[in-house]
């Protein structure tokens, strides 16, 4: 299983994640086309010292993935280790992409 580190990018310093821009980076680093493509689930670790991950740099890194594997075919392929509050934020930007994308694709 394909596995996306995010402790590269916070490097035990970092307990929000924020940014658009951040998170489109995120998404060339972790080449997460390509992951988007893999046949197996991946597995998305967010360090133990994140609580929040912001709307912005969640959907900078993964509102495309959303977008073409619809709130299931996201929630089956990519598998979040996270503390529940980080879950929980997880859960509401997708679902959030989702009733956006019109705005998130102009």
């Amino acid at each position: 299983m394909a596995t996306i580190q995010l402790s590269e990018l916070t490097k035990g310093d970092v307990r929000n994640l924020s940014g658009q821009e951040r998170g489109l980076a995120a998404r060339e680093a972790f080449k997460v086309d390509e992951l988007d493509r893999d046949p197996n689930p991946v597995l998305v670790s967010v360090p133990a010292e994140v609580d929040t991950i912001n709307p912005s740099f969640f959907r900078g890194m993964f509102a495309v993935s959303i977008l073409s594997l619809g709130v299931v075919g996201f929630a089956n392929h990519y598998i979040f280790d996270a503390n529940p509050q980080v879950l929980e934020q997880v859960e509401q930007v997708v679902k959030g992409t989702i009733r956006d994308r019109s705005q998130i694709l102009s």
